[in-house]
């Protein structure tokens, strides 16, 4: 016959806890190493290409760059794919 199902769960008795296996633990150094670099998104490609606008310094391909980068920055805001 089948043993009769019972709700409580089978718990085995330990006598002797002293017997225990210690436990390694990996001990891991943690040191500074400087700020690391942040992803380049093309918000922040476009604030690098107005500053640059802003000195003066811009070539005619960033130019182009930059007004793409503007245009598509306000297709996302519109909620629009262009």
């Amino acid at each position: 016959m089948e043993e009769p199902l019972n709700s409580a769960p089978n718990v085995a008795v330990v006598d002797d806890l002293s017997a225990a296996e210690p436990v390694a633990l990996s001990v891991v150094t943690l040191t500074p190493g400087g700020s690391k670099k942040k992803k380049d998104t093309p918000a922040s490609r476009l604030k690098e290409l107005q500053e640059l606008q802003a000195k003066g310094t811009i070539s005619d391909k960033e130019k182009k760059e930059m007004r793409k980068l503007k245009a598509d920055e306000m297709c996302e805001m519109l909620g629009r794919g262009c």
